[in-house]
Formats: structure tokens, sequence, C-alpha cells
């Protein structure tokens, strides 16, 4: 590509159509990736007007070449980069519809059966595996978003993953194929993308085929070794590719978590049915853990050039459990911290919040959050006249720590939770929600991976975690002294309502919802109520929050059907 790239500096009409339409759309991603400054300072105009001049340029070069009919794989590469980046502009169902032509085409082309049954010289074969597995990663997006199944099928195709190579490695007179590297290359980042691709497409269709809980913890469990082994072991920890790498990691974790146990929500014996507790307490944290890594993602600037990649997934089935969940709990500190999670929650780019996927989501999503909202509002009340209550739950919870599988404990006295607890009781006293707390940067949410392995409280988990790479374990402090009182070395803690950034309800905001500074406000108002940014700003912007919250009456009666929420939302970003 390096020539390619040279002649079209010099002479881009004089390359073949194909390369014309593959060269327009690494250059339309290349916008797609960059910050509006930065389009701004390279390239003398906003993000909009270049976005709209390289994705009609990028779209003529693909209709010249007749891409509905190709044969070409130079002209397939071009139309699965631009559907990889068209989604930014908010064309999920663009995509969706593409992706299958695309597969299709390149079944044509043979691309489901791997080049070395093909006797391809090994540029080809790493080519083809690059581009097939690039598909598969379109596939599982696009049934995610729209609620359908996979297009390709487990049994369908043969294609093995691309070599964990650098591109000099290789080259289209190369006869031999070179012998893969161990540690970090060219290809680490979509090697790592491709285990997570494989992982989810048989998470899926474990749920499909009924598997037990134990075999899906068993295969997420083989996924990380392998991953770590390959890849995460060699990165240096002060690369901001390992800090991205430790968070989709632990993302990823929660993720596969939550849809592992949600069928669990829904036991249909009574076998099942002793897993229903398990499963509502271990989902429910998940859900916060999505929301917190999510958060994090978006706004730590080491993984500032990856950010794109992550502004169109919004968690839809973990903000929606959340607070569907919230709303039949006493308020704790678990569910204040999934709380200042939600109203953190990255606002997104304008441009998402125009799309047709936020308009069909955002309204019923804001219907639960106001519900949750009320329901926080009652809960203050009632805990600030019963100390002895509050006193009880904060106990109980803590005392009753969730084990995650791989030996990872969330709950009980992480330090994390000890964060929130210390916000969370001075709520309750009647202090300020919005008084920093100053601590250590939990290990839990630093960037940098735990030296210390984890504790936990359930024998059952011991013969796991022996074999869980560090790189997943999340550490937890041993002292029983909150390490924000501890620490002599204290640093502002700005996630999650906790330190000096956002920190949940301010001043006002707490007055006029009556959750007050001062232990007399003690009567929550249920007709003003500030909506979070990433919600407010949303095409029923314009609907008042007393119409929001009359059409939220009744909404979790009795007789409310948990299977619905999932019906609703399938499809709209599990990712």
């Amino acid at each position: 590509m390096e020539k390619v790239f040279r002649d079209a500096k010099t002479r881009f009409n004089q390359l073949s159509a194909a390369y014309q339409a593959l060269t327009r759309a690494i250059y339309y991603a290349a916008v797609v990736s960059l910050d509006p400054e930065d389009v701004l300072s390279n390239l003398g105009q906003s993000k909009d007007e270049a976005l709209a001049r390289y994705r009609f340029a990028t779209e003529q070069a693909l209709s010249r070449v007749d891409f509905l009919l190709t044969s070409d794989i130079t002209v397939l590469q071009a139309l699965s980069i631009f559907l990889a980046v068209v989604r930014y502009e908010g064309e999920s169902r663009l995509c969706w519809s593409l992706t299958g032509l695309a597969i299709h085409l390149a079944r044509g082309m043979g691309l489901h059966r791997d080049g070395s049954q093909l006797a391809l010289r090994p540029f080809e074969k790493e080519l083809r595996r690059r581009l097939w597995w690039s598909l598969l990663q379109l596939d599982i997006r696009s049934a995610e978003e729209l609620g359908t199944d996979l297009i390709v099928g487990k049994s369908t195709f043969d294609t093995q993953m691309p070599s964990n190579l650098n591109d000099k490695d290789i080259s289209p007179d190369l006869v031999d194929s070179p012998t893969p590297r161990e540690g970090r290359t060219d290809m680490t980042l979509l090697l790592v993308r491709c285990e997570i691709c494989k992982l989810s497409r048989q998470v899926i269709e474990a749920v499909s085929t009924v598997a037990t809980v134990e075999e899906q913890k068993t295969m997420l469990l083989e996924v990380y070794k392998r991953v770590d082994e390959k890849f995460f072991k060699w990165i240096d920890k002060t690369d901001p590719l390992y800090d991205m790498a430790a968070m989709l990691a632990r993302s990823l974790r929660a993720k596969i978590y939550f849809v592992i146990y949600h069928p669990a929500l829904f036991p249909a014996t009574d076998a099942q049915s002793q897993l229903f507790d398990e499963a509502r307490q271990c989902v429910y944290r998940a859900a916060v853990n999505i929301l917190e890594y999510d958060h994090r993602l978006h706004v730590d600037p080491k993984v500032r050039q990856y950010r794109w990649l992550f502004q169109t997934f919004t968690n839809w089935h973990a903000i929606a459990y959340f607070l569907i969940e919230s709303c039949r709990r006493p308020w704790t500190p678990l569910v204040e911290r999934g709380w200042q999670a939600v109203r953190a929650y990255q606002q997104r780019d304008p441009r998402y919040l125009e799309t047709r996927a936020y308009h069909s989501v955002v309204l019923p999503v804001k219907k639960l959050w106001l519900r949750a909202n009320k329901h926080r509002d009652r809960e203050i009340v009632r805990l600030r006249e019963d100390m002895e209550e509050a006193n009880h739950l904060e106990h109980a919870e803590r005392m009753a720590a969730i084990v995650l599988p791989f030996g990872d404990q969330f709950g009980g006295d992480d330090e994390m939770m000890d964060l929130f607890r210390a916000k969370w009781n001075a709520l309750i006293m009647g202090g300020n929600s919005n008084t920093p707390f100053q601590g250590v940067q939990p290990p839990y949410l630093s960037s940098s991976v735990p030296s210390s392995s984890p504790t936990w409280s359930h024998e059952s988990s011991k013969h796991q975690t022996d074999t869980i790479p560090e790189f997943y374990r999340t550490a937890i402090p041993l002292s029983d002294t909150p390490a924000w009182q501890a620490s002599e070395n204290p640093m502002d803690l700005s996630m999650f309502g906790v330190g000096s950034g956002y920190t949940g309800l301010n001043d006002n905001e707490m007055q006029v919802q009556g959750v007050g500074t001062d232990s007399k406000h003690d009567s929550p108002s249920m007709h003003h109520t500030i909506l979070p940014s990433w919600l407010s700003l949303s095409p029923t912007a314009n609907t008042s929050v007393e119409e929001l919250e009359f059409a939220d009456v009744g909404m979790f009666g009795d007789e409310f059907n948990w299977q619905d929420w999932a019906k609703n939302i399938k499809g709209l970003g599990l990712s």
C-alpha cells in the first residue's frame, strides 16, 4: 500500500478504479478517526464538511467499480473499510444491509475457505484471512445492533485467523510462509479483536443451544488465557495500547458475564430457580461494571487515539437492566455507585444523538431513568428517617460480597466500594453528596495492571483463579481501613461522583430534587428533575420532564414482565 499511496499523491487518476476506491475509503476512515480540532488543523475545514466530502468521494468510487457485482478483492477491502467507519454517522441499517452483501461477495470469492487449502501464496493467504475476519466482526456488530441472527454460521467457514506478523514480514513475492512472531506486532490489535469476535460468536451460539453456565465460563476462561499468553504479556505497560486492551478485556468480561447469566433471570424449572438469586446479584454488578468501563474508555486521555472505535457503542442492555432492577432494591451504596455511573455516562457525539437508533430507544430509557430517580428520592428520605435500617443495609451489603467468575470480587470490601460507602453515608446523613472523597486510584479502575492478586471469599472459586492471568484480575485491598483514608499521598478520583471531576448531583440539583446539603432538606420533589446531559440532548428534548413523568406512571407495577425489557431493547447495542 505504500507504493499505492505514493502514486496517489502524484498521479491519482492513473490508479486502477479498484485502488482509487480503496484509497478513498482509507481517507474517509482517517477523517472519522480524527477529533474535530485535528481535522480543522490538518484539513482546514470542519469535521462535518470533511466527512461529507470524503464519504461522497468513497461512495462515488465504489459505484464506479460496480461494487454490487464485484469479484475484485481490492474492491471488497474498500467496501469493508467503508462499512467499518460509516457507522460513526449513525448508519446502522445501511451497515447491516451492506454487510450481508459483502459477506456474499466474499463467499463468491472463496474467502470462507482458508488459503492453505487453495495453494495460494503466503501474501494472498494472509490478505484473505484479514479481510474475512474483518467481515465476521461486521457481521456480529450488525446482528447485535439490529437484533438479527448471524449471517455466517460456525460450520460454514474454515478460514483461520491472520498470523501474528508485522507488515514488513510479508510481501507479494514471498514464496514460503514466514514464521509467526511472539509478542506485539502490527497485527496485535486486530488479532485481539478477532479473539473477541470468536468468543462473542461462541457465546451467542452457546446461548442458542442452551449450554450450561459452567460451560460458558470455561469457554470464556480459555479465551482469556490464550489472549494473555499470545499478546498481553508482551505489551509494554506504558504503551497506550496496553491501557486500552486492559479496559477492553475487563469490560468484555463483564458483558459476556451479563449475557451468560441473563437467561438465569427467567428460571423455567425449580432447579434453575436456585440460580436465580445469584444471577440477579451478579448481573446487576456486571451492569455497573460495564457502565464504568464504558465511561472510562470515552474519557481516558491515554486511549484518545482509539476513542472513535467506541463512540457508537451504547450499552442499552446494561443501562436498562440497572435502572429496572434499581427500582426494586433499597438504595444501598452499590446502587448509588451504579447511579453515578449512569449519570456520568459519556455524552455521545451530537451526530449520534441525531440517529434513528438513538431516537428509537432514548424515550423509554428516559422513562426508566425518571422512575429510578423517583425511587432514589423516596429511599433517601426513608433511610434518613430510619438510620438503623440504613446501617443494616450497609452492613449486609458489605458482608454479602459477590464473587464473579474467574476469582475477582465485586462488592464487599473492595476499594471502589469503600469510596462509595463514604459518599453514600454522607448523602444519607444529610451531608453534601458533592463532597469530594480523595484516595488512591482503585486498581479496579486503574489503567495499569494490578500487582497484587485478588482476595475472594468463596472456596469454590479458588481452583479457578490459579490459572487466571494477572492481567484480568481485580485487586482488592487487604486492609480493613479504607484506602482513601489510609493513603499518604492521596490523588483525586475523578470518575463516577468521587473526587474532583464529575460528582453526581451538584448543590443546585440536590436542592431542586429536595435531597439537600442540609439534613433539613428531606422532602424530595418529584416534579423537578434534571436529566443527565446524554438523555437531555435528544430528539425528545422538547418534551417536558413533567410529561415524561406522567407517561411513566405505573410503568413497573406488580404485573411487570421482566422478560419484556430484553425483547424491547434487543439489538440496541450490547457491544
